[in-house]
């Protein structure tokens, strides 16, 4: 009996391992291998139950979106509440993610709206003026790009235009200017010249002859000649003299 109370314990450590694991909360590895399907699309954590459309989750169980009041009646009148009143409004129901479960009550053959066969039909003069009408477009578009690009090519040889005129007219100022400095450096160079001799000629003033008061007249008539007077000493005092320089004056 001892000998099979090893294998025993094993046997017991490994039912309570399995079992555990089938209660125990799921990994997220087990969470990422749930994939719903069919008519419950909506996983429910954390314990990766899978809720219907209608449902939503709430403390990882699936709960109905529908009030008390709504979740008891027949299809038909669920159907109808939701037409009037749960389809455009998501606050009637329980919780803010239920947007979609007045959709999931509907087929997809109550969902479909009917076609009308004669629109699907080719007109002739439908379809001529609907293509005037993309021609028409594409005209107005194609010219005015044309448009623009025109307007940038006239700009550029505008540009240009100038550019080149600027430097041509600049060449043809500067000689002048140049010309024209030396012009009026040469005649400040000639004014300069003639300054300095008319200040040359100035220097040489005439010098008036000093008339005696002492000479006689036969002596005045001499004034137009030129003279010499030797120095007069006046004897106005007798301790003192006064030398009298004479001019020489050329007329």
């Amino acid at each position: 009996m001892y000998a099979r109370l090893p294998g025993m314990l094993l046997f017991g450590l490994g039912l309570f391992s399995v079992i555990r694991s089938k209660y125990a909360d799921p990994t997220l590895r087990d969470l990422l291998r749930i994939k719903c399907k069919g008519g419950k699309p909506n996983i429910c954590l954390p314990y990766g139950i899978c809720c219907r459309p209608s449902q939503f989750c709430y403390n990882g169980l699936c709960e109905t979106c529908f009030d008390a009041t709504v979740r008891h009646l027949p299809r038909e009148e669920k159907r109808q509440w939701c037409r009037d009143y749960g389809q455009h409004n998501v606050s009637l129901m329980r919780h803010s993610t239920c947007g979609m479960a007045c959709q999931s009550l509907f087929t997809s053959n109550d969902l479909s709206t009917k076609i009308n066969d004669t629109s699907l039909q080719i007109s002739p003069v439908r379809d001529h003026e609907v293509n005037h009408v993309v021609y028409s477009n594409t005209g107005v578009l194609v010219l005015g790009i044309a448009v623009t690009l025109q307007s940038f090519v006239i700009a550029g040889l505008i540009l240009v235009f100038f550019k080149n005129f600027g430097r041509k007219s600049i060449h043809k100022v500067y000689p002048a200017i140049e010309e024209e400095q030396d012009g009026r450096h040469k005649y400040s160079i000639r004014r300069k010249q003639q300054v300095d001799e008319e200040r040359k000629g100035m220097s040489k003033r005439e010098i008036v002859p000093l008339v005696d008061n002492t000479l006689e007249p036969n002596d005045i008539s001499l004034a137009g000649q030129e003279t010499t007077v030797s120095p007069v000493t006046e004897n106005l005092n007798p301790n003192l003299s006064t030398d009298v320089f004479t001019s020489e004056t050329r007329l």
